[in-house]
């Protein structure tokens, strides 16, 4: 499995699947990136298969960095097209979280993206 898993990052076979998340009144106003991986035979390998891998080997830093960065081009993408635009979350591990470098990640992303840090329509 940690084969599996060096070579599906470095052959970017990872791929986000979005979850919508609801307001009162059943109105889509956020999502949520879940993130699988794609086996060469075409299987989707569940997260809770390969996340703690990529957490004990440290992958998860770049696994992390890819999904941030696929969900946040992905949204921007999107809400070019909405009257209404959706915010996203993104799950990060605890090692992704104390890296430290978690929070330079997210800022660039924004500002390369000119994505707002905070949307309109989360409930939150």
């Amino acid at each position: 499995m940690e084969y599996d898993l060096h070579e599906a990052l470095k052959d970017k076979r990872f791929e986000l699947h979005y979850q919508p998340r609801f307001n009162p009144a059943n109105e889509v106003v956020a999502l949520e990136a879940l993130v699988r991986m794609r086996r060469t035979d075409g299987t989707l390998v569940p997260p809770n298969d390969f996340i703690p891998l990529a957490e004990s080997t440290g992958l998860i830093i770049q696994l992390g960095d890819f999904v941030l960065k696929q969900a946040c081009t992905w949204i921007v993408g999107v809400n070019q097209r909405l009257k209404q635009p959706l915010s996203i979350a993104v799950n990060v591990s605890g090692v992704q979280l104390f890296s430290g470098h978690l929070c330079d990640t997210v800022q660039n992303l924004l500002n390369t993206l000119n994505l707002p840090p905070h949307l309109p329509g989360t409930g939150d």
